[in-house]
């Protein structure tokens, strides 16, 4: 419906024209008033499409109407529509803001008629230019809040506008680049690149290309854009940049094919055999060919049941094995004897580790094999010499023990009293009593198994050294067999395998940690994507013409395509290979501390002379986590770190009394959704930590925080 307004002193004027009009238009509602003074008050109650008014009316004229309303801030479409030979009131009228002119007299519906059209012309036209109005406003709006950079740049590379963003990205106000050249903000290697997009930009698009910028404070910022030419300014010359920064994409995608890079060589120089099986073997490294007789191209691609003997030393058929190992759990590993067939057909026996893992969201199974160590000294010293036996003994790298029935060391190898920790003193001593924590029951079952003649299940057995530190081995073993048929006891030799365990933690936890920085660049190549459906949007609205809108449909229809698809794409996951070392924990604690300043602060640390095995970037990680002690806003005075051990594992305790963190802020402190954030948050730290083996918890203490990082068996040892 269309308010109109008409304002005549006439009241037979005024009802014919009402009649007319509304007569005649069903959708158009008119409303009448005899003096224009009134409608002033009339227009605070409501609101009029178009007002038409008479020109000569006593006390207040259409003409000073006019000039009311306009210096009221109303602009209202307004028709003056008076009696004929006034020319010079017309003009006055539209040098005031009238919208039109229209004179009275002749055939009234003719007339009437022709003031229906123009109101209807008005009506269209105001509309038009509060659509265009409102679209400017929406356009600005997204300009002014988009992350993104957009400028405005002139032919000689003067900015003349830069959108508010460029403050995050670069650091600086708005007014200090407006006015500057553009290749001021960038660094010297760019220039030349910088004023080729410019000029390519002047003839139509440039490619999409990235810059190194420099920041306000000289820190360098990778921003990818384009330039464009303006499509309202032919003729004028004026580009449009368009940018958003990728240094912490950039930063990420080298992270991961140095990652990547690294996991090859560690996969391809690993000392066993490794095949990566999916059915077939999907990767292979150039040990596990070689171990089993192939080049590594003819063994990729091969069925893995293909590689086995058809009949196992324990004498099970190959396919009543291998169905049995592929019921592992994910996450869990089976450790077994394995029969394979080398590439001439003969037969060559292992000893294997099957585990299974996700990759890529389905299941795989990695296998590690070399050739088996595990022997029977007991039966072979039957066809040796003494001096023999003490040679092999003397020389062996694993460690052989020789126990009694009631499982005391009855002798050992000059190597098992190093790796214990014991030398000559291991003689006499319980073999449980070095056992640690729950494998002590694990390994008397298994041993009480072989004196009885059965064959245990193998296992890893986790053993408490002279030290305090903690190794992880495996066990052969033989029973020793008096002339009577009587247990004399058993031979035992236990292979240190603490070194491949360490291993496997920190494949497992980089692959964790990978995934999750994946992730959340999938997400935030999500968001763009979806800032840049909405310019799209933004454009199909404006744009009339049929084939402009067609084109930006389909531009839409390929943004959703790639939004859609990131949304169902899998993450995947890759072994990080970088080495860990051991290091000095007091040293470690120290330079984090150094790193985050706490002269204001009293500062207890005793670690015990610890040193742990883990990622050169643990340092980094305890550096977030003493941040938070000398936060101004949490006012601690007072910091302590010290360690403790609890069942096996060192506690490493950090706690201060600063402000207490609320159950929420606790639960929420190792979260974080942002690529931006990832690497300033607790989060990263977490991660860190995890991919040494470590795990972290942080808990409200009696007087501020406490954060409680628990460092497992065979990861931390303890210097006298």
């Amino acid at each position: 419906m269309i308010e109109t307004l008409y304002v005549d002193d006439d009241p037979i004027l005024l009802e014919l024209a009402k009649e007319f009009l509304e007569g005649e238009n069903k959708d158009l509602n008119v409303t009448i008033c005899g003096d224009a003074r009134d409608v002033a008050p009339m227009l605070a109650k409501r609101t009029y499409d178009v007002i038409i008014s008479d020109y000569q009316m006593p006390f207040m004229s259409g003409l000073d109407l006019l000039k009311d309303l306009r210096s009221r801030g109303i602009d209202a479409p307004f028709i003056l529509f008076t009696g004929k030979g006034r020319e010079e009131v017309a003009i006055e009228a539209l040098n005031n803001g009238a919208d039109f002119y229209l004179s009275k007299g002749g055939n009234p519906r003719v007339q009437f008629t022709e003031l229906m059209n123009l109101v209807r012309h008005m009506v269209l036209k105001n509309q038009a230019i509060e659509s265009i109005e409102h679209n400017a406003e929406r356009f600005r709006e997204m300009i002014e809040n988009s992350l993104d950079v957009i400028g405005i740049v002139n032919p000689d590379d003067t900015v003349r506008y830069i959108s508010p963003s460029v403050r995050k990205l670069l650091g600086y106000e708005p007014e200090e680049v407006i006015g500057r050249p553009m290749t001021d903000l960038v660094h010297l290697d760019d220039r030349k690149n910088l004023t080729l997009g410019i000029k390519k930009g002047c003839k139509g698009a440039s490619e999409l290309t990235e810059f190194v910028f420099v920041r306000k404070d000289g820190e360098r910022a990778i921003i990818e854009g384009s330039f464009s030419k303006m499509r309202e300014d032919v003729g004028k010359g004026f580009v449009v940049f368009n940018g958003r920064e990728v240094t912490k994409n950039r930063l990420m995608a080298d992270l991961l094919q140095e990652s990547e890079e690294r996991y090859r060589v560690m996969f391809d120089s690993s000392p066993v055999g490794l095949l990566f099986i999916k059915g077939v073997v999907k990767d292979c490294n150039e040990t596990g060919a070689n171990l089993l007789g192939y080049d590594r191209s003819e063994i990729i691609g091969k069925s893995f049941i293909d590689l086995w003997n058809e009949v196992q030393e324990n004498g099970q058929k190959a396919g009543e094995v291998f169905r049995g190992l592929a019921d592992v759990e994910t996450d869990a590993m089976r450790i077994f004897t394995w029969t394979a067939k080398d590439r001439s057909g003969k037969k060559v026996v292992f000893d294997a580790q099957l585990k299974n893992v996700n990759f890529l969201g389905e299941r795989h199974f990695l296998l590690s094999f070399t050739h088996t160590r595990i022997r029977t000294p007991a039966a072979q010293a039957t066809s040796m010499s003494e001096e023999t036996c003490k040679t092999l003994l003397n020389t062996t790298q694993d460690s052989v023990l020789v126990l009694d029935r009631d499982l005391k060391v009855t002798f050992a190898s000059p190597r098992a009293g190093e790796v214990f920790g014991y030398g000559k003193e291991l003689a006499g001593r319980n073999i449980l009593e070095m056992a640690d924590g729950a494998d002590k029951e694990t390994l008397s079952k298994d041993l009480d198994l072989l004196i009885k003649g059965e064959r245990p299940q193998a296992n890893r057995y986790r053993f408490r050294k002279k030290d305090g530190s903690t190794m992880f081995s495996e066990l052969g073993s033989n029973r020793i067999d008096n002339e009577d048929g009587s247990v004399e006891g058993l031979v035992c030799i236990f292979h240190d395998v603490s070194a491949v365990v360490i291993a496997e933690g920190q494949a497992i936890n980089a692959n964790r940690n990978l995934f999750e920085v994946t992730e959340l660049m999938r997400m935030e190549i999500e968001k763009r994507m979806t800032v840049l459906m909405a310019h799209l949007q933004l454009l199909q609205f404006r744009y009339q013409d049929d084939a402009d809108r067609e084109e930006v449909e389909m531009a839409i229809s390929s943004a959703e395509e790639v939004v859609n698809a990131l949304t169902i794409a899998k993450s995947y996951e890759l072994v990080e290979a970088e080495a860990h070392q051991w290091m000095s924990l007091a040293n470690v604690v120290d330079a984090a501390l150094e790193g985050v300043g706490t002269k204001k602060l009293r500062v207890s640390v005793d670690m015990d002379g610890y040193e742990v095995f883990g990622s050169a970037k643990l340092g980094n990680a305890l550096r977030r986590l003493f941040e938070q002690s000398v936060r101004k806003e949490r006012g601690s005075t007072y910091l302590s770190v010290r360690t403790k051990e609890d069942q096996g594992r060192l506690v490493i305790v950090m706690e201060d009394d600063g402000t207490p963190y609320s159950a929420n802020d606790l639960e929420r402190m190792f979260e974080s959704d942002s690529v931006n954030a990832y690497m300033n948050t607790l989060r990263f730290s977490r991660d860190v930590l995890r991919s040494s083996g470590m795990e972290i918890t942080a808990e409200k203490a009696d007087h501020g925080l406490r954060f409680m990082l628990q460092v497992p068996p065979g990861r931390f040892k303890k210097n006298d």
